[in-house]
């Protein structure tokens, strides 16, 4: 086969077709592909800062991130949710005033928070966090300005061509915030990387989508898009304060340098479940709300991401847990030891997270985000009644541990309230998720032995033979799960890999 027909056949297996099964799996390849390599190189740029940049100058820029996420989770409009919910697959009148909305949302989140700054910087005791704050504060304006006509690169799981958007952004933030980290040593690198991140990703949607929207706003079509999106809302808000509150907490209870150690164990410990979680919601969702009609296809779609899901975040998570010693020495340096167990116990944290992408994918496509949002509710509720107390009175370790608690408690609840919804079976939700709680435990048993009982000769050593020791004893484990016991990962696995023949 010469180069040109080779090149045309990968293309062909990897542009997403034929059935909604068979689009999900291609589909989930390109998200998957995406945010992994998304994250890799997010993770690459922040090990080479660490070494260049103190701990201090990343706790302004977290400062600056949780201004700017607390001002967008407070004003979220669900657009993009109330799009791809949408039962036709032609949304174009809906584009130009979710065009508008969006920027006029984006207009309104710059002036508040080039206004409200300074009294920020004030409470987190940073004076310098002021002009970090209102030049990231430009974020919301610019992805406002995006083509509306990308909300079809999930709507119609064309996730090729979102890889390549988004990609884009990506690649040009590391290269621009490397450059200046290196000329100026400061948290301006990091500030400006991330503008221009956003400006390259506006440019990029313009040329992989033809739709060119104009001002052109539609009251009635407004209101039907902030009709769902106002659970989105509501979500919005719960899932900041589920996933920053801790933030505001360590960072005005303890300071911008802790804060800066909690959120660099975080950005490690969470990549793998905070990427899988994001292909669940971003290719599950919409194929799920293809089916919404077929309750048999919607409780297979969801056991079947169950099963996957779960596959892949409980060792990867339990594996970063063992690893972080080692890990932590070799590509963030001495001054970053203070995160290690903070990423232990996050790392657990990140796995659990896993049941609840799946469930909210399958609420959403069920047109119940408010039970959605009532699950995240209750978690806060949790959260937010013991943190004060964990960070007073045990520091950072106790804000994690009280994070897996609160987890532990509202998983199960999560999962019930879900198979309510599809007439689900518990006995076969059990199967899908006890061999990964199986293969992991045994995993880890293993690693940690050999890591008490060996001495390496170094922490790079050391890392990659945990790691392949780690990845071995879970495979065996699965393949004699898939032999004795009818463990359907191997389906799984088979038609991701099919996808390709």
């Amino acid at each position: 086969m010469d180069a040109s027909r080779l090149i045309k056949k990968i293309q062909n297996r990897l542009v997403p077709s034929g059935s909604v099964i068979e689009q999900t799996v291609t589909s989930g390849i390109w998200e998957g592909g995406l945010n992994s390599l998304n994250r890799v190189i997010q993770l690459s740029k922040v090990a080479i800062l660490a070494h260049l940049l103190p701990p201090k100058e990343f706790g302004l820029l977290g400062i600056g991130f949780l201004t700017l996420m607390t001002f967008e989770s407070f004003s979220q409009l669900g657009i993009n949710a109330a799009l791809i919910q949408q039962e036709p697959e032609n949304i174009d009148r809906y584009l130009d005033t979710s065009w508008v909305l969006r920027i006029s949302r984006g207009a309104l989140l710059v002036s508040t928070i080039f206004l409200v700054a300074p009294t920020i910087a004030s409470w987190f005791g940073e004076p310098r966090a002021t002009n970090v704050i209102r030049v990231l504060g430009i974020g919301p304006l610019l992805l406002g300005l995006k083509n509306p006509g990308t909300v079809y690169f999930r709507k119609s799981l064309q996730f090729h061509r979102r890889f390549a958007q988004i990609l884009s952004g990506t690649v040009g933030n590391f290269c621009i915030t490397v450059a200046l980290g290196i000329l100026l040593g400061n948290v301006w690198a990091l500030v400006a990387g991330s503008v221009a991140g956003n400006l390259i990703s506006i440019v990029a949607s313009y040329v992989l989508h033809d739709y060119r929207p104009g001002l052109n706003f539609d009251l009635d079509l407004a209101r039907d898009l902030t009709d769902f999106g106002k659970w989105v809302f509501g979500s919005s808000i719960v899932g900041f304060l589920q996933n920053q509150g801790d933030d505001v907490v360590v960072g005005a209870l303890i300071g911008a340098t802790p804060l800066a150690f909690y959120q660099m164990a975080y950005r490690f410990s969470n990549a793998p479940a905070t990427e899988l979680s994001d292909v669940i919601n971003n290719v599950t969702f919409p194929s799920l709300s293809k089916v919404q009609d077929d309750l048999k296809k919607l409780q297979n779609g969801y056991f079947r991401t169950l099963r996957f899901s779960t596959f892949l975040a409980f060792p990867g998570a339990a594996g970063i847990a063992l690893v972080a010693p080692a890990f932590v020495r070799v590509f963030l340096g001495s001054d970053w030891l203070p995160t290690v167990p903070l990423m232990q116990t996050l790392a657990i944290w990140g796995g659990l997270r896993a049941l609840d992408s799946t469930n909210s994918s399958a609420l959403y496509a069920l047109s119940r985000p408010d039970l959605a949002l009532k699950l995240q509710l209750l978690r806060v509720i949790v959260i937010a009644l013991g943190i004060y107390f964990a960070a007073e009175q045990y520091g950072l370790l106790g804000v994690t541990v009280l994070l897996i608690a609160a987890a532990l408690l509202t998983a199960p609840i999560g999962i019930y309230v879900t198979l309510r919804q599809i007439e689900g079976s518990a006995y076969r939700c059990v199967r899908n998720i006890g061999h990964p709680i199986v293969g992991t435990l045994l995993m880890s048993g293993i690693v940690y032995s050999v890591r008490s009982s060996v001495s390496f000769q170094s922490p790079a050593v050391e890392l990659v033979s945990l790691v392949v020791l780690g990845i071995f004893t879970y495979l065996v484990y699965s393949k004699a799960a898939v032999t004795l016991f009818d463990y359907r990962i191997a389906d799984d696995l088979t038609a991701v890999l099919g996808s390709f023949n």
